[in-house]
């Protein structure tokens, strides 16, 4: 059967349901009104080409946005396949050094009995509850405590609290970035990031007072990384390997530490800097220089010759798909193009 389901970001959706497929209107509501929709649909009368962005950054006052947090940011999110470990964000720009209150609403509830049942777990309480069409879960408080992307004055991004159908077995560790976004990381077994999507993972090489960094697509057993994401946030990671070649990695992991000997740097804010600890501690990464004279103070890191906060800065300027009057369009940086690539006056 066919359902239109009305999104509260503008966007409405035509998608094929059969009896055995799953969909939910999650409604997010604010403390003080403001609200926001996200759909989620899965089974074989759904795929990928369902899927709308989410048109951002937030614009009003009191405004907030709830997505799925994939590779982009979804306010319509289809799948043929599973929601397993799906993690569901939101973004505000309200955000005060107030506790705020939320609630999650489900609506137009389809499908989703027996063990396709959908559930959805809160990572800050532990608490987790199956979706149910009516039914609602919270409130509950967001503050600078349990919202680690939180930055006074500017969108707040909630994004490692919820999952959809958690699988505890699906992580193995997770690393935390720094109000920079950036971490060192290593770990003693392959992995592969799990939620929420978007970090960077990166070998570096040194060459002087420079770490050249090279995109990994997995975080090698016993290699040090540099990973970028989103500040102040929590990354899950999955065991699995990838195909990156970690040749001529300079970094080190902290299961090589035995003594500080010799010219030692660790991360700090957006660059390496000289350690000075007696101890390394677990799952990070440094570069060790050697005991010669001459050493630097600080280390930048380059990503392809760039340096990394520029290069960062750069990719802020994504794509974003949205519908208009029917029509998918995408908008990169000031200028909207349709699907075939020709400009939108």
């Amino acid at each position: 059967m066919k359902k239109i389901f009305s999104l509260c970001v503008a966007a409405l959706a035509a998608i094929t349901m059969t009896a055995q497929d799953i969909a939910v209107n999650i409604k997010l509501v604010a403390q003080s009104g403001g609200e926001s929709t996200l759909l989620l649909a899965s089974g074989t009368g759904v795929t990928s080409a369902d899927n709308a962005t989410l048109v951002a950054p937030l614009a009003n006052t009191d405004n907030v946005a709830i997505y799925v947090q994939d590779d982009e940011r979804y306010s319509i999110y289809a799948t043929d396949g599973s929601f397993e470990n799906l993690p569901i964000a939101f973004i505000t720009d309200r955000m005060g050094a107030a506790a705020q209150s939320y609630t999650l609403h489900f609506e137009d509830v389809m499908g989703g009995t027996g063990t396709g049942s959908l559930r959805i777990k809160d990572l800050v309480t532990g608490s987790e509850q199956t979706i149910v069409d009516g039914e609602s879960y919270g409130p509950f408080e967001v503050n600078t405590t349990n919202a680690p992307s939180y930055v006074a004055g500017t969108n707040t991004v909630i994004g490692n609290r919820f999952v959809i159908n958690y699988n505890a077995t699906g992580f193995v560790t997770d690393v935390t970035t720094n109000a920079y976004g950036w971490a060192s990381f290593s770990y003693d077994a392959d992995l592969t990031l799990t939620l929420p999507a978007g970090l960077k993972i990166y070998k570096g090489a040194i060459a002087g007072d420079v770490l050249n960094l090279s995109e990994m697509n997995y975080v090698a057993a016993n290699e040090g990384v540099i990973v970028y994401g989103a500040p102040n946030t929590k990354y899950y990671f999955a065991a699995g390997s990838g195909s990156s070649d970690y040749s001529g990695n300079s970094l080190m992991p902290s299961s090589a530490w035995s003594s500080n000997t010799g010219n030692i740097f660790v991360l700090k804010d957006e660059a390496l800097y000289r350690y000075t600890g007696s101890d390394m501690p677990a799952n990070k990464a440094y570069l060790p220089l050697g005991s010669g004279a001459g050493a630097p103070q600080r280390i930048r890191m380059v990503i392809a010759g760039t340096t990394a906060v520029d290069n960062v800065e750069a990719e802020a300027v994504k794509a974003e798909k949205f519908i208009e009057n029917g029509q998918v369009l995408i908008k990169r940086g000031e200028i909207i193009y349709n699907v075939q690539g020709q400009i939108v006056k």
